[in-house]
């Protein structure tokens, strides 16, 4: 579905990852994966995510790989070899490549089938290399062909992807073994820890509030906007939402529109990498710079029924924080606002994804959320907000449900908030358009 105008804007921030490890007492031989795996696994299980770098801290060895990226002659596909270190106490090592990878070379490994390559125990030049299709949609990575529309593109000139996420299967003897990644672009390019840019550009960096930002303009493109007002506006948001879970660094991709059918404005993933079609404004409440920014601060894993926060809050902090950098005025955003409230999500509910009507997580997720943060402050003289209910979201290891949410409505505000919330959220009543929280330039 292509998501074009009003606040229906995006797409969903996904993947989090949790990093258990269980021992057995008298076991000599530990298992690794990058999958989850039951708590019960007969096996101790070191959970760990092949998609970022990992530091081990008790352990004192890990297996290496650099995850290298190619574009090739052959437009719309991408090359990607994995070479490794393995070390001493390693004893078997499994790795399962997406289902769309054509492998191309190979040493120190057999085929196994379904996709999986078996570490041979070769010490020396152990290394996969496989291609990927370029084009795809944001729908569960499924390749989109026919409609010309893409999340992920290769335009031959340049070239915007997502990295593959291979799984990683180990065991170890006697001392554990860990899982490190590292990122290399082949010729011009550069990546973050989930996508990849293939071609000449120029980068711009800013440092602010324990993050480094990366701004990626490809040479093919030109902003829209002027570059040092949006590295400025990044960092301000980087202050301002103190909900936690800030990434020492944020990838950014002006994505060039010649010539491309987007099939979003936006998209980020992983922890922290996005990219926003280069004309895209700053001065509007729906700002698709600040909307992914938000989904990056998004650390939180949460049940269906509390999915709409995903989408409705980027939409409202988007227009929120581009009111307190005197973007837009209050007036703009209450506009935006009351335009959720009418019949076209009459029978959305937001607890509820199979009852929503297009872009209700947006649209409606929004107006409850600025409802919902009004009410807050409301209930604790301005020292509370929104955003404390989402710093514990961020905190909590477990995931969180539409319950969850509502409990914590009542302790971070009082019983009414608590009951508003259920109301807004479990059912199709809807919250009355009202001022927004903050006063702004115009407000």
């Amino acid at each position: 579905m292509r998501l074009r105008s009003g606040l229906v804007c995006l797409t969903l921030c996904l993947c989090c990852f949790v990093f258990v490890a269980i021992s057995f007492p008298g076991s000599a031989t530990l298992s690794g994966s990058a999958e989850s795996a039951a708590p019960d696994s007969p096996l101790g299980t070191l959970i760990a995510s092949a998609a970022s770098p990992q530091e081990p801290t008790d352990q004192r060895s890990a297996i290496a790989y650099t995850q290298r990226f190619v574009q090739v002659k052959q437009q719309g596909t991408f090359q990607v070899s994995h070479e490794y270190r393995v070390p001493e106490e390693l004893r078997s090592l499994r790795v399962r490549l997406p289902p769309a990878a054509t492998v191309t070379d190979k040493s120190g490994f057999s085929h196994a089938g379904n996709g999986t390559y078996e570490w041979t125990g070769a010490r020396t030049a152990v290394s996969l290399t496989y291609r990927m299709p370029a084009n795809r949609s944001h729908d569960d990575g499924d390749l989109r062909v026919a409609s010309g529309e893409y999340a992920y593109v290769d335009a031959g000139e340049w070239a915007i992807v997502e990295q593959p996420r291979p799984d990683h299967h180990w065991t170890w003897d006697d001392q554990p073994v860990g899982l490190e990644r590292s990122v290399r672009v082949a010729g011009e390019g550069a990546a973050g820890q989930r996508m990849v840019y293939f071609g000449p550009y120029r980068e711009y960096t800013r440092k602010a509030h324990g993050q480094q930002f990366r701004l990626i303009v490809p040479e093919a493109t030109a902003l829209s906007v002027d570059r040092g007002a949006l590295l400025d506006s990044l960092a301000a948001a980087s202050d301002t939402l103190r909900v936690g879970d800030r990434d020492d660094e944020v990838f950014v991709v002006a994505a060039p529109t010649e010539g491309v059918e987007w099939q979003l404005r936006g998209l980020q993933r992983g922890p922290a990498d996005f990219w926003v079609q280069a004309d895209e404004p700053l001065a509007t409440p729906e700002n698709v710079w600040l909307h992914e920014y938000v989904h990056t601060r998004q650390g939180y894993r949460l049940a269906p029924d509390l999915e709409w926060t995903r989408e409705g809050t980027a939409v409202y902090y988007a227009a929120l924080l581009s009111l307190e950098q005197g973007l837009v005025s209050g007036d703009a955003i209450r506009a935006r606002l009351d335009s959720c409230a009418d019949g076209e999500f009459g029978a959305s509910t937001l607890s509820s994804p199979d009852t929503w009507a297009p872009g209700a997580d947006y649209c409606l997720g929004a107006l409850v959320a600025s409802d919902l943060d009004r009410r807050l402050r409301l209930a604790s003289d301005g020292e509370r907000s929104l955003q404390t209910v989402l710093r514990r979201l961020n905190a909590r290891e477990q995931p969180a449900a539409a319950a969850t949410f509502v409990a914590l409505l009542g302790s971070v505000g009082d019983g009414s908030v608590a009951a508003a919330g259920s109301l807004y959220t479990m059912t199709t009543e809807r919250p009355s358009p009202s001022p927004s929280p903050f006063r702004g330039p115009g407000s």
